[in-house]
Formats: C-alpha cells, sequence, structure tokens
C-alpha cells in the first residue's frame, strides 16, 4: 500500500519515473505471487480457504504482470528517446529531401531552411 501511495503523490507532482515505476510493480508482483503460494496453500487443507481467494489473487497477479509489462515497456521507450525527442539538447539538423535542411526541436513544428 505504501508503494501505490508513494506512486500516487510521484505522478501528481509529475516526478514519476519510469524505473521507480518498473521496481515497485515488480516488488508488488513478487508480494502478491507470495500471497498466492499462501493462499494455495491454505486451500490445500493448510488452513481451510476457499476457491474464490485463489481467484482473487489470481487477478492480483494478472494485474500485477500487466504492470510489470507496461513499466518494462516505459523502460524501454525512455532509454531509446521515445518520450524526450532531442533530449533537450538543442535544436536538431536533418538533411532534407529536396527541400533544404530540416531544423527540428522538442515540442516544435520542423522548420525547413
Amino acid at each position: 500500500m505504501i508503494l501505490i501511495f508513494v506512486e500516487i503523490g510521484l505522478a501528481a507532482a509529475h516526478k514519476l519515473k519510469p524505473t521507480f515505476y518498473l521496481v515497485s510493480a515488480v516488488i508488488r508482483a513478487v508480494l502478491s505471487i507470495l500471497w498466492f503460494i499462501m493462499v494455495v496453500a491454505s486451500v490445500a487443507g493448510l488452513g481451510g480457504g476457499s476457491g474464490g481467494q485463489i481467484v482473487l489473487a489470481l487477478a492480483l497477479i494478472l494485474s500485477t504482470v500487466i504492470q510489470v509489462i507496461y513499466g518494462g515497456v516505459r523502460v524501454h521507450r525512455v532509454r531509446k528517446g521515445f518520450y524526450n525527442f532531442n533530449s533537450g539538447h538543442g535544436p536538431v539538423t536533418y538533411k532534407g529531401q529536396g527541400q533544404g535542411d530540416v531544423e527540428l526541436q522538442a515540442g516544435q513544428a520542423p522548420v525547413y531552411r
């Protein structure tokens, strides 16, 4: 629960980094898998649980695995430069095809020269 509240606070402040999101999603996934193992042991006769608990544990595992996959995609996109167009290092100039040079700046339309 603490990780979820920390994520909400960081997301509200626009400071949630993809690596922190991925690490917290992995931690939650490991904890949900451990909980699933305890539920299966309980249903198997050690503690007298119900079958509905297994369904709930599987739904929790599925949701955390989806979060891990999404976190991995976000980290990969940041590493490949998908989110920061030119990493803030000034304009990028490309050789245009028949239109001269093209200057690209983050968040702006291309300027043909």
